[in-house]
């Protein structure tokens, strides 16, 4: 997502990560990942009930789709730093426009899936296009 924030906030979007870490995690991630977005900490996973959104567990770190995920991203350049204290937390990315009204979602299925940045940007573009006010 960090690559398309200037695409994403063009289209009237703002763009906010929840991590499963402390203020200390947060903070290094976001100097080392040079981001400029709102990152905000979930530590008490209060955020993931809310959302209901799932875990893995220790079998499931092992799936065949995880290592070729981590493949991919190593492909991609990507360097997995020092894991948070919920690992097994599973992500999840949603669109949510004014009123609350989720507009779009993805649930990760597991620690390596995420979700396509076009999908998003899809659903961004029509509702640009359908004149509603995203921000």
């Amino acid at each position: 997502m960090r690559s398309h924030q200037d695409e994403i906030e063009a289209l009237g979007a703002r763009l906010v990560a929840v991590g499963t870490g402390n203020r200390d995690f947060a903070a290094a991630f976001v100097r080392d990942e040079n981001i400029t977005f709102p990152v905000l900490i979930d530590e008490e996973a209060e955020a993931a009930r809310a959302l209901s959104l799932a875990s893995t567990s220790v079998v499931g770190l092992l799936k065949p789709s995880v290592f070729s995920g981590r493949s991919r991203a190593r492909s991609a350049g990507h360097v997995q730093k020092r894991s948070g204290p919920r690992v097994l937390q599973l992500g999840a990315t949603f669109v949510v426009a004014p009123g609350s009204e989720v507009v779009f979602e993805h649930r990760d299925g597991d620690v390596a899936d995420h979700v396509r940045i076009e999908g998003v940007l899809e659903v961004l573009r029509e509702r640009g296009e359908a004149g509603l006010d995203h921000s």
